[in-house]
């Protein structure tokens, strides 16, 4: 069974949003926005995430699912170098390196892109 408590703990270790991993899980933008919170809320019968639905998440969280589901306590997954290729740690560094300023509006640039992109695939 899938663990919020661990899932809302990498949120906030990571700063990756809710609302970036939902749209990776639903087709409509309007449905992503509250995704995590009906999952989460015992009262609404909602369907459990599939096994598809936590290797996403587990992916957009540099976890395994089996931490996510309880089965493992091992958190993270192999260093970035075992799974990024070449030109995206290079990124990473640059990143990195750069004044938080700067890094907003590289966050920005990519958050419009990644929205108008999930747009055109829709």
């Amino acid at each position: 069974m899938f663990s919020f408590s661990r899932f809302n703990e990498l949120i906030e270790e990571t700063g990756v949003s809710k609302v970036h991993i939902a749209r990776k899980l639903v087709k409509k933008e309007d449905q992503a926005k509250y995704f995590f919170r009906d999952k989460e809320d015992t009262k609404k019968k909602t369907r459990p995430l599939t096994d598809e639905q936590i290797a996403i998440i587990a992916k957009c969280l540099w976890t395994t699912p089996e931490y996510l589901t309880g089965e493992s306590d091992q958190k993270e997954i192999l260093p970035a170098s075992e799974y990024l290729n070449r030109e995206e740690m290079k990124i990473i560094e640059w990143y990195r390196k750069a004044e938080e300023f700067d890094k907003g509006r590289v966050f920005a640039i990519l958050e419009v892109y990644e929205k108008n992109n999930a747009t055109i695939q829709a």
